[in-house]
């Protein structure tokens, strides 16, 4: 083992770099909170009645229209075209 404490063998991040970091781990630890609550209520309280559920192919398609709608379509030359009005479904296939 070396003989040097762990943090001289680090590199420092840029403040805007460390920041950036702690915003992303409070960022996952809300969302990991939140994931536990539900977690949580499921164990104390059961399943909800399934007419109160959203289907899955309905939180599939609204979830990649909303992936769709953030990232351009890229096009030969590096430029990118308008998204598209066309339904999630149709912009990406699956096998």
């Amino acid at each position: 083992m070396s003989e040097q404490p762990a943090s001289a063998l680090r590199q420092q991040l840029e403040p805007a770099a460390a920041d950036a970091v702690r915003a992303y781990a409070a960022k996952t630890r809300a969302t990991a909170d939140q994931f536990a609550g539900v977690l949580e209520d499921l164990a104390s309280n059961g399943l909800p009645p399934v007419d109160e559920c959203t289907p899955w192919e309905e939180l599939r398609e609204a979830h990649l229209a909303r992936l769709a709608a953030q990232r351009p379509t890229p096009t030969p030359g590096g430029r990118s075209r308008p998204k598209s009005d066309a339904p999630a479904s149709a912009l990406i296939s699956f096998p």
